[in-house]
């Protein structure tokens, strides 16, 4: 067996102490990132339990995952509209989060190039202006503000409406949304 000698010790100590002061700096930061990146989660009010939204769309994968928000007051008595493009003409809307799905009157309908012509006229939806028979369609893209919906469920419905409607077929594309006390927002 073979010694060895004091120099050699002292060097393999001197080693030791380097890999040990490595770790501990590289432990320290990591955990340095890690914090500042928990305390910015935490300002953003993103973990908070008083900012989760009550109403959570499907939301889906149109969406980049950071969350902006849109809001809206209503008229005074309690009904949200909100401008919405479909292609280059724009519409205005009635948010009815009962209605099931988007509701193009037939008018709304042919201003935005959508023949009403042929359309089969085969669901039953229930809207603020009573039962009524609407034709399933899809809208290619929908914009409010900065958001483009694409893909989005819809109908045209068979007779005149008092406007057309933005119902749960469009709530639930967003991430979440509240509606209290006169304001409505969006997330996504």
């Amino acid at each position: 067996m073979t010694e060895i000698g004091s120099a050699d010790r002292e060097a393999t100590a001197a080693g030791r102490k380097r890999v040990m002061a490595w770790t501990v700096r590289t432990v320290m930061i990591l955990g340095a990132i890690s914090g500042i990146a928990i305390t910015a989660v935490n300002i953003g009010g993103l973990t908070s339990a008083t900012n989760v939204p009550k109403h959570q769309g499907s939301g889906g994968s149109l969406f980049y995952h950071a969350i902006h928000e849109r809001s809206f007051r209503d008229d005074g008595a309690g009904h949200f509209y909100i401008n919405a493009n479909l292609g280059d003409q724009q519409l205005r809307f009635l948010l009815d989060k009962n209605t099931r799905t988007v509701v193009l009157s037939p008018n709304d309908a042919h201003d935005v190039g959508l023949t009403t012509g042929a359309l089969t006229y085969s669901t039953r939806l229930a809207t603020p202006d009573g039962e009524l028979r609407a034709a399933p369609v899809t809208i290619k893209m929908l914009t409010v503000n900065e958001v483009t919906l694409f893909n989005v469920d819809a109908a045209i419905a068979e007779h005149p409406l008092a406007h057309s409607i933005l119902g749960a077929s469009f709530l639930k594309r967003f991430q979440s949304y509240d509606m209290q006390n006169g304001k409505l927002v969006l997330r996504w």
